[in-house]
């Protein structure tokens, strides 16, 4: 991805020489960040305590915190959790209590930005971003363009003013500042979370770019700052919220190499749901995929670029289940700009996009139908292994073509 969790904590900072256009800067997450208020963020003493008992108050939540030694900082109710600090550590009665399923640390993770250019439009006008026309998109906007489907966006934000946004933005909350009262300021810092978007539904306005569901409607769930570093309590609320508002898509470029027992939780009940979850699969073609891309409910996405060649970055490993353009891809991005990145998070929202199309097309398709019939439409690529392209390029023309020779046998009704 063009960001993706580095796993605890490094305090490094290096400079990777690629055979790309541009150095790809990785930055590591130091022990100590300040907070946007200026007070050091001891993300080290907070614990996500999942409850087995769903009858239990938030007060008896609270107390049973406070017997161990901490404070609820803010709930998550999808999964019947807790966010608690400890400021001298927790009793361990808590993790042993009939009442409580796990106990883990809270963890800090760091966004690795990947810059290719500043802006890649041509002449004024609406442009066709490669990337949107490689999977075939506008050939199925007769169809579909992604019509009322709601897509949230777990990242940094959104340029909530870029003209080629605003129009299809329907609701949002910022996790980042204060996860206990997520404020409505889910305005982007960092450029990420915009580019993203760009990509699944840039409007089609005749100015700037276009994205592959033009007409899907985006729900923002602000996790990251400015300094592009998070928390996993703060994700794991990010995805909680796209469940409360009613969301058919969730787009997750972003991973931890660290398996949390509560984020996988979270995703199992979106999932459950019937949500389609899309996540980014990692730019480390050493340490494989990362979460939340390798678990089995999400729609792992690896990268490719122009010439269809696999990225040189992009993680590889048997949870691997599609790839899309990953490389030099031209998307919006703040203040009402644009710009080119490389990553999986920029392959992942092509698939989030086409997902969103089939839902228009389809509405109610379970999760579980959607990732089957979008990897069995892809397109294999000749001579590369499925470690690295899963199923292989994914096509929004096939599958709605798929969908429609289904239906006129009436196999679909």
């Amino acid at each position: 991805m063009s960001p993706i969790f580095q796993g605890r904590f490094t305090g490094k900072f290096r400079e990777l020489k690629t055979t790309t256009k541009s150095p790809i800067l990785i930055f590591s997450l130091a022990l100590l960040t300040l907070a946007p208020e200026g007070r050091a963020q001891d993300i080290s003493r907070q614990k996500i305590i999942v409850f087995k008992n769903k009858n239990l108050t938030a007060e008896q939540k609270q107390s049973l915190l406070e017997q161990a030694g901490g404070e609820a900082l803010f709930a998550v109710d999808s999964i019947n959790a807790v966010v608690g600090y400890f400021p001298y550590g927790m009793d361990k009665s808590l993790a042993k209590s009939s009442l409580v399923g796990s106990v883990e640390d809270d963890a800090y993770v760091k966004l690795m930005p990947t810059f290719t250019g500043s802006d890649p439009r041509g002449e004024p006008g609406e442009d066709m971003p490669w990337g949107v026309a490689s999977v075939w998109a506008p050939d199925v906007w007769g169809l579909a363009e992604g019509n009322g489907v709601k897509v949230c966006v777990v990242d940094s934000g959104i340029d909530r003013e870029h003209f080629d946004l605003k129009a299809n933005i329907a609701g949002g909350k910022n996790f980042w500042d204060d996860p206990s009262n997520p404020g409505d300021d889910y305005q982007d810092e960092l450029g990420h979370g915009t580019h993203v978007t760009g990509i699944i539904a840039a409007s089609r306005n005749n100015l700037g770019l276009v994205g592959v569901a033009p007409q899907s409607f985006i729900y923002v769930s602000k996790v990251f700052g400015p300094q592009g570093f998070t928390s996993i309590s703060r994700i794991i609320a990010g995805v909680d919220y796209c469940i409360s508002v009613g969301a058919q898509v969730v787009n997750m470029s972003l991973g931890t190499y660290d398996d949390f027992e509560a984020f996988h939780a979270v995703i199992r009940k979106a999932y459950d749901q019937g949500v389609v979850l899309v996540a980014a699969a990692g730019n480390s073609s050493i340490f494989g995929v990362a979460f939340p891309a390798a678990y089995p409910e999400v729609i792992s996405v690896a990268a490719l670029d122009e010439n269809n060649q696999p990225a040189w970055f992009s993680s590889r490993g048997e949870r691997v289940d599609l790839i899309a353009p990953g490389v030099d891809v031209p998307s919006t991005y703040p203040p009402g700009s644009y710009r080119g990145l490389s990553g999986t998070s920029m392959a992942s929202p092509h698939v989030a996009g086409i997902a969103a199309l089939f839902l228009s097309y389809r509405p109610g398709t379970d999760s579980r139908d959607v990732k089957h019939i979008l990897k069995s439409t892809a397109i294999r690529l000749d001579g590369v292994s499925p470690f690295i392209q899963g199923a292989g390029v994914t096509n929004a023309y096939r599958t709605l073509l798929m969908i429609k020779r289904e239906e006129r046998r009436g196999a679909i009704n």
